[in-house]
């Protein structure tokens, strides 16, 4: 299994990249969009996130840095979250990864199965009669 990502230690090194970013000191809410939001304001806002990071001098060691991490969340580096993980041979970068949830059954399902389970409790009691005339006390 895959090391959990982990950021770079806190060295002025690792970081000085982010002092030239294009996206310094503008809207992140161009390159953060809400996380369910898949309508096209969202494919609107990662293109104009892409228009900045396309004339950035740092793409490449922001897109190292979110790759190297598994930043889970908005552009890094040109790139989208999805084309990131694609990038990465993930199916998503979120953390906890989300996973679908069940299928909430029917009051009148659940009954059924709570007397099929009560009906084989039933009929395995009544099938195993207990032979209690032999043995070494019989």
């Amino acid at each position: 299994m895959d090391e959990a990502p982990t950021l770079p230690p806190p060295l002025l090194a690792n970081w000085t990249w982010q002092v030239e970013a294009a996206c310094r000191g503008g809207d992140p809410a161009v390159f953060f969009s809400p996380a369910d939001d898949r309508t096209t304001t969202r494919a609107d806002r990662i293109e104009r996130a892409k228009a900045i990071c396309a004339r950035c001098p740092v793409t490449a060691a922001c897109l190292e840095h979110a790759l190297r991490t598994r930043e889970p969340y908005g552009v890094w580096g040109g790139r989208s979250e999805t084309e990131r993980a694609e990038l990465l041979g993930l199916a998503s970068l979120r953390y906890p990864a989300r996973r679908a949830r069940p299928r909430r059954q029917s009051a009148a399902s659940r009954r059924e199965a709570w007397r099929a389970a009560a009906g084989r409790a039933v009929s395995v009691a009544v099938a195993a009669p207990v032979d209690r005339g032999s043995g070494p006390d019989a």
